[in-house]
């Protein structure tokens, strides 16, 4: 299972051949769903759409909800006789419980520590993961930062200090060589 568009498809794939009784509309009736903070299962929403698809061996059942799921309290239910493999042999009641939305807020930069201007701590209201395609993350998050002495003359950081970064942390800490002083300028484009 699979939560992924800003939290709003679920996609959940089984190992065998599956498919729906009746039509799509049949289906999205057998579906519903149980939201974090909802008191019990209701039906999918109209404006809520499903999908099916199969191969000899498999299925892929698509949920896209209109509205964000939020939360780690998220559960579908598919109704017994929804489905049926390619013996006609109908499925009992699926349910699928715990489905967590991502967390995808980004994290908020709260603040910073020096020592003597040249050892900086940027602090995070969580903990950060970089996305570095496969690379190591101290060494591409170095070339996507700059610095300057003097608040005005950006510099690539790369060359110019000591970088630590760990992937289960909320900050980053910088370690400027040869005692250089700096000025600190925040500014993010998402």
């Amino acid at each position: 299972m699979v939560v992924s568009g800003g939290n709003k498809i679920v996609t959940v794939s089984f190992n065998v051949y599956s498919t729906q009784v009746g039509t799509l509309a049949d289906l999205k009736s057998k579906i519903t769903v149980e939201k974090t903070g909802d008191a019990a299962f209701t039906d999918l929403g109209t404006d809520d759409t499903v999908m099916l698809s199969t191969t000899d061996t498999t299925s892929t059942l698509v949920i896209n909800f209109n509205n964000a799921l939020v939360g780690s309290a998220n559960a579908i239910s598919i109704a017994a006789g929804a489905l049926m493999d390619n013996s006609d042999v109908l499925f009992g009641l699926t349910e699928i419980y715990n489905i967590t939305a991502l967390d995808i807020t980004p994290p908020a930069y709260v603040g910073s520590t020096s020592s003597n201007g040249n050892q900086v701590h940027l602090k995070f209201d969580e903990n950060i993961y970089i996305n570095s395609g496969g690379a190591d993350a101290t060494t591409y998050l170095k070339t996507k930062m700059s610095i300057a002495t003097d608040g005005v003359n950006f510099v690539p950081l790369l060359e110019l200090s000591d970088l630590l970064y760990a992937n289960v942390t909320n900050e980053i800490y910088i370690n400027y060589m040869n005692d250089m002083k700096v000025n600190i300028r925040h500014e993010y484009a998402y």
